[in-house]
């Protein structure tokens, strides 16, 4: 009996246990009801705004979409079905329970409350799918038939514009020509351009799109040809439309109409009085009157006043004494239109007009280039955007020119500048803040400059935020023009801080031209490199090998073979912008080589473009301060596409303040690069769990960490393993790490992945086993040894130095050498030294680098720190020819060097630069 009754009582606890559910689902019956009724109550709101965002678009002529139309009749489903289940619930609510002790209708109580529970999850999931529709272009979309007759209807205001001024300039001109003037050769262009346009081009669109309306009349739109022919239509009237536009802007830019018939030469362009340019234009027009100097290319970034400089030089022209015959000024476009910049020196140069064919380019070009042989002659060319051979696309004798000529010309890349052979270049730069300033006030008028004591002051903000450039200085002053309260101008300075390509004017005047420059790169690569650089802060020094590595980390250079090929390509992307003007050299660097920086106005142009064109405000966020990484400062990340500390690219370093990592760094498996280059105080092992960033293919650490050997040999993506930094507080070393570096450059060697190793040696047996290797040198791109307590000599024979044809940076680091030696005769004949940078930091016993001067045909820079007893460099005339730019070192060092000959000292004196005493490796 007794085992009756515990079976029991095991069997009765058995089924209480599994019954707990489904008492759950019954006594909260009416918690359910509540929360479901508070969820339709919540969708029925939702519903209501989307119903009504759907019936103002359909009421302007909108078509609701596919998506839009069901949701709201789920929705509509959803509310009986849900309704039904409350009403349902609450009717078994009121019903009797057993004995205070249960529920009389237990299984029907526990249905309804499941299925309230269930419908209220329905409706959270559509409640999440009516977030979507929360614009009118998110649950309508605009008819074919309506599009092509708002595109119409622009076209033709545009056309009926653009006529009035057409028949305004032709009643002008010939009004003029009757007092025996003639229309300039610009103006004569632009008379046929639009002629051809609103005759021709312009009409022809307008009669299709008729003819396209009168099929929507007759209710054949739906036809998916019809369509198709709406939307051609539609597209061709708005770039139509566009050109027009650039018609009137033309217009805008005449300064005359017609000029007087016997004046060979241009007429007076009407110029401000420029500021800032006195001592560029004195330069400029003394390469003018050089008669050796044929070509005159003036470049810079986009709103740098080019333009404004080169049109200095015909007016002064006016103002002296010359013996030219012939000139022509032209404003090019992107692409160069050859032939009409050809069809103006024609019409320039009076060339029968019943002569002129631009099918037969050859004959075309003899006739010009006979005309042209016996005058001297000037021709100006702004905005030129890409080279072209003036002989052999024009007609135009330059270099080989008997007689005087001058060609100037403006252009944004100083390639264009090499490419046109220019004898002279001039780089047009920002304003200096002072003349940054007059210009500013110029513009603005002294009316509203005096207009309230506080104008000036914020003046000075403004300007700087203009960054001191030409272009920006001038918008913003004439949108402040007449502008006399105060607080507007505080307004307009918090604005122009906060959003510059929401200012007044700011995106069409600046964004927009600054935005050629970037249109005008090679392909998508480099624009997307490009655009890539405005993660970093506004000001900073951007390193051209650390952006490198980073682009290879984002996978933007996955298309070359390999590292090395990478690296070239990256270095050639660099070299476009440079030329481009969209980013400037800043200075060479003996640990990262050259270092760049983007002018404030190029990156705002940047980040407007990839944030297409300032549609998507949230799309890229860059965190420059880290005292500003707080909770309430996240909220702002959600929206971000790019967050320029993650995805698949984290970057810690010169984080100097960082002595901890939290471990689940290592657990950023999507990881393509994984910068660590951090200033740790103490030793840290690197966990095991790195293994599992199989998609690393860029890991830099700093040597204050222990790398073991195993998980990193699990790293089939690894391409660039840099292991280099020494921190300031980091001396003392144990076996156990001697013995990492060991193992470690044993696994090395055996990765197949591995294409660039940037290495600090820490032990003499490291520096053996290095040397050791056949295949492991051949990738070293940089290479430094740290202490490496009981090597007394540093010797590198000529086969390992062969070996080492990558190695960009030499650094050695408080050793005991006293000699560092290429193997005696071992240097004798051809020897080409692989590395580009030497450092030389606290090697207090050094004397002597080599027994005689070496070629060294790579080496851009020494840096040597703290070698007190070293008096000699193994360079002489002939060592580091057109390669080296910087000998670093104290000043009193630099003054103890002996040199073999004074011609030496002479030759590398103008290179030294006093270094300051700074501990980073």
């Amino acid at each position: 009996m007794a085992d009756i009754a515990s079976t029991a009582i095991g069997t009765g606890l058995t089924c209480w246990v599994h019954t707990a559910k489904r008492r759950r689902y019954i006594r909260s019956l009416g918690d359910n009801l509540t929360a479901l009724e508070t969820k339709m109550d919540e969708l029925g709101h939702i519903y209501e705004d989307v119903d009504r965002l759907v019936g103002r678009a359909e009421g302007e002529g909108w078509i609701r979409t596919g998506h839009a139309a069901g949701w709201l009749e789920r929705v509509e489903a959803l509310q009986k079905e849900a309704k039904k289940t409350v009403a349902e619930g609450k009717q078994m609510i009121g019903r009797s329970s057993l004995c205070g002790l249960g529920f009389s209708n237990c299984s029907a109580r526990y249905e309804q409350s499941k299925l309230a529970e269930e419908k209220k999850a329905d409706i959270e999931t559509v409640l999440a799918q009516g977030c979507n529709f929360h614009d009118k272009d998110k649950v309508a979309y605009e008819p074919v038939d309506l599009i092509l007759t708002r595109s119409l209807g622009a076209l033709s205001r545009k056309k009926d514009e653009l006529q009035d001024v057409f028949e305004t300039v032709k009643e002008r001109v010939e009004r003029e020509e009757n007092r025996n003037s003639v229309r300039t050769p610009e103006v004569r262009g632009w008379l046929e351009r639009v002629k051809l346009l609103l005759d021709k081009e312009v009409g022809e669109i307008l009669e299709q799109g008729g003819l396209e309306m009168e099929k929507v009349c007759q209710g054949v739109v739906e036809d998916s040809q019809s369509q198709r022919n709406c939307t051609s239509i539609s597209r061709s009237a708005e770039e139509k439309r566009a050109i027009l536009g650039g018609l009137l802007g033309e217009r805008r830019g005449f300064t005359e109409l017609t000029c007087k018939p016997d004046d060979p030469l241009m007429v007076e362009i009407t110029l401000e009085p420029p500021v800032g340019m006195n001592s560029m234009f004195e330069e400029v027009w003394n390469w003018v009157e050089d008669e050796s100097v044929r070509c005159i290319g003036i470049f810079g970034m986009g709103g740098v006043g080019k333009t404004t400089l080169l049109n200095k030089v015909p007016n002064q022209f006016l103002q002296v004494s010359h013996d030219y015959n012939f000139a022509l000024r032209v404003v090019l476009s992107r692409p160069v239109n050859l032939e009409k910049l050809q069809k103006a020196i024609w019409e320039k140069l009076n060339l029968p007009e019943d002569e002129w064919d631009p099918s037969d380019k050859e004959s075309t070009t003899s006739a010009i280039l006979k005309s042209m042989k016996d005058k001297n002659f000037l021709l100006f060319m702004d905005d030129l955007w890409d080279a072209i051979d003036l002989l052999i696309d024009l007609g135009i004798p330059c270099h080989d020119h008997q007689n005087k000529c001058k060609i100037i010309f403006t252009t944004r890349s100083m390639e264009v500048c090499n490419r046109m052979k220019a004898d002279k270049r001039k780089k047009v730069e920002c304003l200096p803040p002072n003349d940054a300033l007059q210009l500013f006030r110029q513009k603005l008028g002294e009316k509203t400059w005096i207009a309230h004591p506080g104008i000036p002051e914020i003046t000075d903000t403004l300007v700087h935020e203009c960054k001191y450039l030409p272009l920006a200085l001038v918008t913003v002053a004439r949108a402040m023009a007449g502008t006399t309260d105060l607080e507007d101008w505080m307004n307009a300075e918090k604005y122009l801080k906060r959003q510059v390509s929401k200012f007044t004017d700011m995106e069409e005047e600046v964004l927009k031209k600054l935005e050629f420059s970037y249109n005008c790169l090679p392909n998508e690569i480099h624009k997307r490199c490009f655009l890539y650089l405005s993660i970093f802060p506004e000001d900073h020094e951007i390193y051209e090998d650390d952006a490198i590595v980073l682009w290879i980390g984002e996978g933007f250079l996955d298309e070359c073979d390999d590292v090395h090929e990478a690296r070239t390509y990256g270095s050639e992307v660099f070299r476009k912008l440079r030329h481009a003007c969209l980013v400037e050299f800043v200075r060479q660097s003996a640990l990262h080589g050259e270092t760049v920086k983007m002018h404030d106005l190029v990156r705002e142009m940047c980040l407007w473009v990839y944030l297409e064109h300032g549609s998507k405000k949230k799309k890229v966020l860059v965190q420059e301060e880290v005292e500003s990484f707080r909770m309430e400062g996240l909220k702002k990340w959600k929206d971000a596409e790019r967050i320029s500390l993650c995805l698949r690219v984290l970057d810690l370093s010169r984080n100097y303040y960082l002595q901890e990592l939290p471990r689940s760094i290592w657990k950023l498996v999507n990881l393509r690069y994984l910068n660590l280059n951090i200033a740790l105080e103490e030793t840290h092992e690197v966990p095991m769990e790195i293994k599992n960033m199989s998609n690393l293919v860029v890991l830099i650490l700093s040597r204050n960490f222990l790398v073991p050997a195993e998980p990193i040999s699990n790293l089939s993506s690894l391409r660039l393993f840099y292991w280099t930094n020494v921190s300031d507080y980091w001396w003392e070393f144990e076996s156990s790490e001697i013995e990492c570096e060991f193992k470690l450059l044993e696994v090395l060697q055996m990765m197949q992945s591995m294409e660039e190793i940037d290495i600090t040696l820490i032990s003499p047996e490291g520096v053996e086993k290095l040397l050791s290797f056949p295949k492991l040198p051949s990738h070293v791109r940089g290479l430094r040894l740290f202490d490496c307590d009981g090597l007394v000599s540093f010797r590198l024979s000529m086969p390992f130095m062969r070996r080492l044809g990558y190695l960009q940076c030499l650094g050695l680091y408080y050793c005991n050498f006293r000699e560092i030696d290429v193997g005696a005769g071992e240097y004798e004949g051809s020897y080409e030294s692989p590395g580009r940078y030497s450092s030389l930091d606290y090697l207090d016993n050094l004397e002597r680098i080599c027994r005689r001067a070496l070629p060294f045909p790579a080496l851009k820079e020494i840096k040597v720190q703290k070698c007190p007893k070293l008096k000699e460099l193994p360079l002489n005339c002939d060592s580091a020819k057109n390669s080296l730019k910087v000998i670093e070192g104290e000043q009193e060092w630099l003054e103890g060097l002996k040199w073999d000959d004074p011609a030496s000292m002479q030759v590398f004196s103008t290179k030294f630069v006093s270094c300051s005493n700074v501990m980073f490796f």
